[in-house]
């Protein structure tokens, strides 16, 4: 580890309130310096897609066993908007990017563990082993694959939805739904959602209304449930989301009527945020998801799948444990093919 290294790791690391810009420093730093050594091998144990906690996490495992890994991070994170994170015992508050630089010092206790801070493009499978590909011609082999690329979310479900998304406008209360207390919230989207939602918001609402955002799924049901439990309820779609410093302050409907709401629960579809299972031939549910089997087996031999991709609840404490299962469970077939 080099001088630079060590610096950023002994200062910056213990404090819990460092700017962003000196982990852009520290990330950079480590860059250089795998360039310069030039020490990526061809060949690892396990080759893993995806720099957050569910890669991170797995790289962890497989470190402890004496087993090689390889992180691929392309520095394009699904939370990039969230400031912090919360629900995680012992970070609770914490920025994701202090908890990832956590995890990597740890890892980097074990020196088995290299990182390639750039996007894999295609894996195939060759012979016994896999070959991933990188955007700038270079490949490098592996016995295993965990993807942990994880989901994006589909932002444009609502017009603005971008400029409050992480900050008044969020998918999930255990992450976020506290620091909200107090506020008017929108519920936003289908009944299996919005009625679910709001049971667990309420405790921390001033109000709660439910837009349908012109869902015709509503049944008669839904709407005499609705009506009973006297929770406010628009049919309309949402045609314009307004505020300040992505401080969502109202919404309007495509009738014209504007309505003051401050916070907004609303779960946008995602979509898979790399296609390299499917190239691998990973089978999808009728979802788009990956198929699985024992949490973290793919449908081909050698692939896992972990984080967000494999977890139909999606948190942070949720993806690292999924990816520890997966570092586990990819060790554990290579350990019994190498006895």
């Amino acid at each position: 580890m080099s001088i630079i290294n060590t610096f950023f790791e002994s200062i910056l690391i213990p404090h819990r309130n460092f700017s962003s810009a000196f982990l852009y420093v520290k990330i950079e730093s480590e860059r250089m310096q795998l360039k310069m050594r030039g020490t990526m091998k061809t060949l690892y144990d396990v080759l893993i897609i995806g720099g957050g906690p569910a890669g991170l996490s797995a790289a962890l495992a497989i470190s402890r066993v004496g087993r090689t890994a390889l992180v691929c991070d392309s520095q394009v994170y699904r939370n990039a908007a969230a400031k912090h994170m919360q629900n995680f015992p012992s970070r609770d508050g914490m920025s994701p990017l202090e908890l990832k630089e956590l995890i990597k010092n740890d890892i980097n206790k074990y020196e088995k563990v290299d990182y390639a801070y750039k996007k894999v493009i295609d894996i195939k499978k060759e012979g016994p082993l896999f070959v991933g590909y990188f955007e700038d011609g270079q490949s490098v082999q592996a016995k295993k694959v965990i993807l942990a690329h994880g989901v994006k979310d589909n932002l444009e479900t609502l017009p603005n939805l971008r400029e409050y998304w992480g900050e008044t406008a969020i998918h999930c209360p255990y992450c976020h739904g506290y620091e909200l207390k107090g506020s008017d919230f929108a519920i936003v989207g289908e009944p299996e959602y919005t009625l679910h939602i709001a049971g667990i918001v309420k405790p921390l609402s001033s109000s709660i209304s439910i837009f349908a955002n012109g869902s015709k799924r509503y049944s008669e049901e839904n709407l005499k449930f609705i009506q009973e439990k006297k929770i406010e309820f628009h049919p309309g779609r949402i045609t314009n989301l307004s505020g300040l410093n992505h401080k969502l302050e109202s919404l309007t409907l495509d009738n014209g009527d504007i309505y003051k709401k401050n916070a907004m629960m609303i779960r946008p579809p995602t979509s898979l945020s790399s296609d390299l299972g499917i190239k691998l031939g990973c089978a999808l549910t009728s979802e788009g998801n990956y198929l699985i089997e024992m949490k973290v087996k793919s449908s081909v031999p050698g692939v896992f799948i972990a984080g967000d991709l494999a977890e139909m609840a999606h948190s942070v404490l949720i993806a690292s444990t999924s990816g520890s299962m997966a570092g586990a469970f990819a060790c554990s077939e290579i350990g019994h093919a190498e006895l």
